[in-house]
């Protein structure tokens, strides 16, 4: 789709939650157990798809901080007769950079963190809830 349609790879996730909702609206309408067959074919399709893409994904997404890392350094660089540019400002021709990765990498941390806070809570509700039932 990239290369030929020059389409966003999102179209490949759009493509994947389509394909999803339709095995889930396959897997709610079937009587005839024998035709589960299908829903477990359009939910592999679709995890095909999204696993398929998720690595292009990422990589484009944290392509915008190679982009950027360019930029800063440019910002600092002086641009020589022969086109070359050049920065002799050692590690500050990055620092800038550096910061803004700095916290999105503790941005990216604290999701996490919390993600695994969250799913450890649910866990332990769904858990205390068992309990409570028997």
């Amino acid at each position: 789709m990239v290369n030929r349609l020059h389409a966003s790879r999102l179209w490949c996730l759009a493509v994947a939650c389509l394909v999803f909702f339709l095995a889930q609206v396959s897997a709610l309408l079937i009587v005839n157990p024998n035709l589960l067959g299908l829903v477990s074919g359009l939910s592999g399709l679709a995890y095909g798809f999204l696993f398929g893409v998720s690595p292009s994904i990422v990589a484009e997404t944290f392509g915008i901080f190679n982009i950027f890392y360019g930029k800063v350094y440019d910002s600092h660089s002086i641009v020589q007769p022969n086109g070359e540019r050049v920065c002799l400002e050692g590690l500050d021709c990055y620092r800038s950079a550096y910061w803004v990765t700095l916290f999105a990498c503790i941005a990216g941390s604290g999701i996490t963190l919390w993600g695994i806070r969250h799913q450890h809570a649910k866990l332990l509700k769904e858990h205390n809830k068992g309990e409570e039932e028997d």
